[in-house]
């Protein structure tokens, strides 16, 4: 069980969407196209509106204490799960699309 996702793209939202995640949970999002398309998929999104560095910032910033999935392609930057990780938010990541 994890008490929020992170998505870092629309193809990630779209793989939420389908692994069945129940409406409501919560998702913390890169960017606005990113959120519009969680919340088509029943999640409630949170945008950083911007990049890595400004997703993790409100992630740290808003008290989430984890633990979190990040819903990422293949190849990824950022380290958004090692950087949460080591401000004591556990957080783990699952690849589930190819680029």
């Amino acid at each position: 069980p994890v008490s929020a996702l992170i998505l870092t793209s629309q193809n990630s939202a779209a793989a939420a969407a389908r692994m069945g995640f129940p409406p409501g949970t919560r998702a913390w999002c890169v960017g606005d196209q990113t959120a519009r398309a969680a919340r088509q998929g029943g999640l409630v999104p949170a945008s950083a509106q911007g990049d890595a560095e400004a997703l993790v910032a409100l992630i740290l910033h808003s008290g989430e204490g984890g633990p979190l999935l990040h819903l990422r392609g293949e190849h990824a930057r950022g380290d958004i799960v090692a950087r949460l990780s080591a401000r004591g938010v556990p957080a783990q990541d699952l690849v589930v699309y190819r680029q």
